[in-house]
């Protein structure tokens, strides 16, 4: 009489290789989350400390897919058209809009006109919503036309440290595609009463600076409002 014989048969268990590029987070946020975590323990033993430089370097080295889409804002109180020479994008963008674009398309646009609208970023007339993309465009934000570095900026203590942070932010009063939004920023948030008081004598140089009164340039701005919004 025979008997059935089962055969057991060892399975090889082939270990998951995880490359590098594998280990890296997919999303930007999830990196980020990881990092809060770590940062948030007071002690670090080496191996975690080995993970948190990783992490770091995988943060820095995030390359958004082309066809991803970054969020941007206008500063302007005149509002900008957004585009290249080529009139290939024309994109108005009005003054508090955030607007959405490809990255692809802003690569295009910048390449166009490299020295204009980079400065107009990094001095805060168009801005990122999402700061990481500074990064990733390889821009240096240097100002913001925030109330609060607006208030900053006009509360500098020494008149001539004033007047070389304005020559900084505006090459030395030559480019108007940021001297002109500058001063009306600064006219509607003291207009709107977000600015607080700040030194006559600062108030005297920017007037002088501008070469406008600050009441004349609410006045216009003013006007300007009445008319856009008839």
């Amino acid at each position: 009489m025979s008997t059935n014989k089962t055969e057991e048969k060892e399975q090889k268990v082939t270990p998951e290789v995880v490359t590098e590029k594998q280990e890296k987070p997919k999303k930007q946020h999830d990196v980020e989350d990881i990092l809060s975590k770590f940062e948030k323990l007071l002690i670090i033993d080496e191996e975690k400390e080995k993970e948190l430089i990783r992490l770091r370097k995988a943060v820095s080295e995030f390359k958004p897919a082309e066809d991803e889409e970054v969020e941007i804002g206008c500063s302007d109180i005149n509002g900008i058209t957004f585009g290249d020479k080529r009139a290939t994008y024309r994109i108005p963008i009005r003054y508090g809009e955030k607007i959405f674009m490809k990255i692809s398309d802003l690569k295009d646009i910048l390449r166009s006109d490299t020295t204009k609208w980079r400065k107009m970023f990094e001095m805060g007339v168009l801005y990122f919503v999402e700061e990481r993309f500074y990064a990733v465009f390889k821009m240096e934000k240097k100002f913001s036309f925030e109330a609060a570095s607006v208030a900053e900026l006009l509360n500098i203590k020494k008149v001539e440290s004033l007047k070389q942070r304005l020559l900084d932010i505006t090459n030395s009063n030559r480019d108007s595609f940021i001297v002109h939004p500058l001063w009306f920023r600064i006219a509607d948030l003291i207009d709107k009463g977000e600015i607080g008081d700040f030194p006559y004598q600062n108030r005297e140089f920017i007037e002088a600076y501008f070469a406008c009164t600050l009441s004349r340039a609410i006045s216009s701005l003013r006007d300007y409002n009445r008319v856009k919004s008839r």
